[in-house]
């Protein structure tokens, strides 16, 4: 389960609610605080990039969808690219892209295992090469 930056940060306050025991100071204070921080500050890096970078993963799983139907390398998975490559993000909010991105990365997982069985390597390749561009745009920056 992924949970979203929304669900996150609701985490971190409800921590921050959360009555310590007395022996639970010092340390264990400072430490605690640290980490709900840390997971706050990940959080708005998600917050400020997520609906952009989904956003563009959604767009160039689309067109790699389209290319490989034009293509006629698709094989019995062509009606079901062919209708996932069409716009269709909805509002353009987390959860909306998100569901969008969630539908067309199964679909990608099925093509890479049809271009990993029967070729061509051509597109084993940009498929390998679009996971690695997309993971290196969701990175997150720790601080310091």
């Amino acid at each position: 389960m992924t949970l979203s930056g929304a669900e996150v940060l609701r985490g971190a306050f409800l921590c921050l609610l959360q009555p310590l025991p007395p022996e639970s100071v010092g340390d264990f204070l400072k430490g605690r605080i640290g980490v709900i921080g840390l997971i706050a500050f990940l959080a708005a890096q998600e917050a400020e990039r997520g609906a952009a970078v989904r956003a563009a993963e959604n767009e160039a799983l689309r067109q790699l969808f389209r290319d490989v139907v034009a293509d006629s390398d698709a094989g019995p998975l062509e009606p079901r690219l062919a209708e996932l490559s069409r716009p269709s993000d909805g509002a353009l909010t987390l959860e909306s892209l998100d569901a969008a991105n969630d539908a067309l990365g199964a679909a990608l997982i099925d093509l890479h295992e049809r271009a990993e069985r029967d070729g061509p390597r051509t597109l084993e390749h940009r498929i390998v090469a679009l996971m690695v561009a997309h993971s290196a745009a969701r990175e997150l920056t720790l601080p310091g």
